[in-house]
């Protein structure tokens, strides 16, 4: 669904990935939901975009769990979020910068 050429079915696969995050392993986020969202990250729809940047956020909590997908932080979602914080849209700018605070946030 995440190529699926109707817009909202690419939405609601990032909607879906968003909600079902904090209840799937963090293998799963490498190997299944990262390689769909990074087709995601140059969709023509800003709203996708956006929504995948604010996604990233969730699945970035969901790989620190784990010893063995923790630094796909540093080499997969960072770069990722940079790039679009460079995005021509200022929404998708905008997303991906409150996306890399939170992550950067210390722990409470």
């Amino acid at each position: 669904m995440a190529t699926h050429p109707n817009y909202l079915y690419r939405m609601t696969t990032i909607f879906a990935i968003t909600t079902i995050a904090p209840s799937v392993t963090p293998a799963i986020v490498r190997d299944l939901i990262l390689p769909s969202l990074e087709g995601l990250v140059n969709d023509p729809i800003p709203n996708i975009r956006f929504n995948v940047a604010k996604c990233l956020e969730p699945l970035t909590v969901v790989l620190r769990t784990s010893p063995d997908t923790a630094a796909l932080e540093a080499t997969a979602v960072r770069p990722t979020l940079a790039r679009m914080e460079e995005d021509l849209d200022p929404d998708v700018r905008f997303f991906a910068h409150r996306a890399l605070e939170a992550i950067n946030a210390p722990a409470a």
